[in-house]
C-alpha cells in the first residue's frame, strides 16, 4: 500500500473517527436514508403484525431481521462507496489522515445507528399492535437482541464493502451480490423448519441469528452462547478480509 493516503497510524486518532461518523450520519439524513428505512421498518412491521401469531413471534422476529437487514443492509454500504467514489469523496478520504480502520469503523456504526432505527420502529410498531389486541408479546432480553443485531448488520456491511469495491456501478454490484443474498440468508431455511440442517448453521449470518433467538427465549441458551462465538469469528475474519480488499481495490489504485 501507497502512503498516499489512510496511513497506518491515524494521527487523528478518535477525534478524526468521531467527525466522520457525525459527517456520514449527516449524509444519511440528507440522502434520505432514514426515510428509506422508516418504509423498510414498516414493511417489515406490517406481515409480522398481520400474519404471524403472537405465539410463533419469538422465531418470527429473529427470522424477519435476518431477511430485512440482507435485502437492505449490503445496498446501503454499497450505494454509500459507490456515490463517494462518483463525487470524489472517496479520493478526498485517500489524502485525509483517517486510518483505512477508521474510515470502514466509521461507516460500520453510522450505517448501524441506522438499522438500530430501522429495529426500534419496527418493534414499537409490532408491540403497538399487540397492546390494541390486547395480547402480550414475547419477553425479550434486550442486551442479547441488540448484540446479534448489531452483530448481523456488521457482518451485512462488511461483506458489502469487500464486495463492492471490486465494481464500477450498482448495475453491475447487484447480480453477485443477489446470489451472495441468497446464501446467506439460507439460514432463515433452519430456523423457520422449512428446512433443517446443522450445515446451514455454519453460514456467517446463523450465529447471530442463534444470538437474537436466545434473546426471546427460543433455542437452548448453550445454542444462543455458541453464537457470540460464532459472531466473534465471522466479524474477524470478514473485517480483515473487507479491509485488504479495499486497500487493494481502493487504495493501491489511487495511488
Amino acid at each position: 500500500m501507497t502512503n498516499r493516503g489512510f496511513p497506518g497510524n491515524d494521527p487523528g486518532g478518535r477525534s478524526g473517527l468521531f467527525q466522520a461518523i457525525r459527517t456520514d450520519v449527516t449524509l444519511h439524513l440528507r440522502g434520505g436514508l432514514y426515510v428509506i428505512g422508516l418504509v423498510v421498518s414498516v414493511l417489515l412491521a406490517l406481515p409480522l403484525a398481520l400474519l404471524v401469531p403472537v405465539s410463533l413471534l419469538d422465531r418470527a422476529i429473529p427470522v424477519f431481521i435476518l431477511l430485512g437487514i440482507g435485502s437492505t443492509t449490503m445496498l446501503y454500504m454499497a450505494a454509500l462507496i459507490l456515490s463517494e467514489r462518483a463525487d470524489g469523496t472517496l479520493d478526498a478520504a485517500l489524502v485525509s489522515p483517517l486510518s483505512i480502520s477508521n474510515f470502514i469503523a466509521a461507516k460500520l456504526i453510522s450505517l448501524n445507528l441506522l438499522v438500530l432505527f430501522e429495529t426500534v420502529i419496527t418493534l414499537s410498531l409490532l408491540q403497538a399492535w399487540i397492546a390494541l389486541q390486547s395480547q402480550t408479546g414475547p419477553p425479550i432480553s434486550l442486551f442479547d437482541l441488540g448484540f446479534g443485531l448489531i452483530g448481523l448488520a456488521t457482518l451485512y456491511l462488511l461483506l458489502g464493502l469487500g464486495l463492492v469495491v471490486r465494481f464500477s456501478s450498482l448495475t453491475d454490484f447487484l447480480v453477485p451480490v443477489l446470489l451472495i443474498s441468497a446464501v446467506i440468508q439460507a439460514p432463515a431455511l433452519h430456523f423457520l423448519g422449512l428446512f433443517e440442517h446443522w450445515g446451514l448453521l455454519l453460514i456467517p449470518s446463523a450465529a447471530p441469528t442463534l444470538i437474537m433467538m436466545g434473546a426471546f427465549g427460543a433455542i437452548d441458551p448453550l445454542l444462543a452462547a455458541l453464537g457470540y462465538l460464532g459472531t466473534a469469528f465471522w466479524l474477524v475474519v470478514l473485517f480483515v478480509w473487507s479491509r485488504r480488499a479495499f486497500e487493494r481495490h481502493v487504495v493501491d489504485k489511487a495511488g
